[in-house]
């Protein structure tokens, strides 16, 4: 082989960094999850084996908050503010995160945390809501909405709509 063709052989082999166009990664699968997949995956296997419904909701809920707690980036922010509004099942606490120079006029995100309208809360969606507020220089909005089984599943949907 020539040097020229091992100089052409070693670009074809060597990967290229994503490009990044429009906030949207252009390599959408990779060779291996990124470091905080890995780091999530791990402790996920390290766990005990027994049943998941074999927790309590409560057990389930503090699991979920404690993961986030640990495992999540915090990237800095503007701001971020804890409020109560009126809701239609009582008090209803928010979250409220500002990126971008503080006081300019922005848009506004609602967020809905994930976790099966179960499990989740203000403190399972900090890093991401905190990411959002920074990537679209926006303010976002995260709403402690109510969980099931205590509450009907349109008990979420009236909290978010309010």
């Amino acid at each position: 082989m020539t040097q020229h063709q091992s100089k052409v052989a070693a670009r074809r082999t060597r990967a290229a960094p994503p490009k990044i166009v429009g906030g949207m990664p252009q390599l959408l699968r990779s060779s291996r999850p990124d470091l905080d997949a890995r780091v999530f995956l791990r402790w996920y296997h390290m766990l005990p084996q027994p049943s998941y419904a074999r927790y309590s909701m409560r057990q389930r809920r503090l699991a979920m908050r404690l993961l986030a707690l640990a495992l999540g980036q915090h990237p800095p922010v503007s701001s971020v503010r804890d409020v109560t509004i009126a809701g239609p099942g009582g008090p209803m606490p928010l979250r409220i995160y500002a990126g971008g120079a503080p006081g300019a006029s922005r848009p506004a995100f609602l967020w809905c945390h994930g976790g099966a309208f179960q499990v989740g809360g203000l403190d399972t969606a900090d890093s991401i809501c905190r990411a959002i507020a920074r990537a679209a220089d926006c303010i976002v909005v995260a709403v402690s909405y109510r969980l099931a089984p205590e509450n009907d599943l349109k008990a979420g949907r009236e909290d978010a709509l309010a």
